[in-house]
């Protein structure tokens, strides 16, 4: 199962099976119909958008704070990533002394699952205009920097930051796990009016759009506070890294293995 899930779904890009033959649907990956702009015309407005710490809970999950599982899961990659790896998440230098939000393993799992993809498809959509329309689509980006109190109180969630995931709490404002009068509260009604104004018309006032000059994204932070930042510049090794790897796997099919021409890189 393990070995499917690489070969047909892909490791450091989100990914459909490509198929091939006469009844074949998905032909292309959504990375290679990005870059052409081939995306529904009824598609009018875009939100992206990631959790300050994605890959913690997975590094959780498969004890990459261990130097050794660490290094063991390294080398599942190509050996021509070996030497990049190393370079970009310092591997041998990692400790089990170290929290699952700096680790390593925490940082390359967050990178080459959420973050990579994130930045790659917001750079697609905001260059490439739809191929229909002829027109660019509006996009706008997050990053939420904190958790619910009742995850961070967690002896499990709580060293695991702003994971993967607990953003559905504010959004879906499930208020069982605050007060009314909470920060928690605050930081729900913040993302909850925003996404419901997008829902509505898909325009946000004060949620600036991102475009490929500013790259402005909104950070949600504690008490319902918001701040603009730019992800120009953003963990950029990392990014142009997995950003190759991503536009390798986007020419892949099913029939070829899981690391198609990237093992080149």
């Amino acid at each position: 199962m393990l070995a499917s899930g690489q070969k047909y779904y892909g490791l450091g890009t989100w990914q459909l099976v490509n198929e091939k033959g006469p009844n074949a649907i998905w032909k292309h990956s959504p990375v290679h119909s990005l870059k052409r702009g081939e995306y529904d015309a009824s598609i009018t407005h875009v939100i992206l958008g990631v959790n300050q710490d994605e890959g913690t809970m997975f590094s959780l999950a498969l004890d990459t704070r261990d130097p050794e599982k660490l290094k063991a899961s390294v080398q599942r990659y190509p050996e021509g990533w070996h030497q990049p790896l190393e370079m970009l998440y310092g591997i041998s230098k990692a400790s089990d002394k170290d929290s699952l939000v700096e680790c390593a393993g925490s940082h390359l799992l967050a990178d080459s699952i959420f973050l990579a993809p994130f930045v790659h498809s917001t750079k697609m959509l905001t260059t490439v205009p739809n191929s229909q329309t002829g027109k660019l689509v509006p996009v706008r980006t997050y990053r939420l920097d904190v958790a619910p109190e009742a995850y961070r109180n967690h002896p499990v969630c709580g060293p695991c930051g702003v994971m993967h995931s607990v953003d559905l709490s504010f959004t879906f404002n499930n208020n069982s796990l605050w007060s009314a009068d909470s920060n928690d509260a605050k930081i729900s009604q913040a993302i909850g009016e925003r996404f419901l104004k997008f829902a509505k018309d898909g325009d946000i006032e004060d949620w600036p759009l991102h475009d490929a000059q500013t790259k402005k994204t909104l950070v949600f932070q504690d008490a319902g506070e918001t701040k603009v930042e730019s992800l120009e510049g953003f963990r950029q090794g990392q990014m142009d890294f997995w950003s190759k790897v991503i536009e390798a796997k986007a020419s892949s099919t099913v029939e070829e293995d899981a690391f198609p021409a990237a093992k080149s890189i």
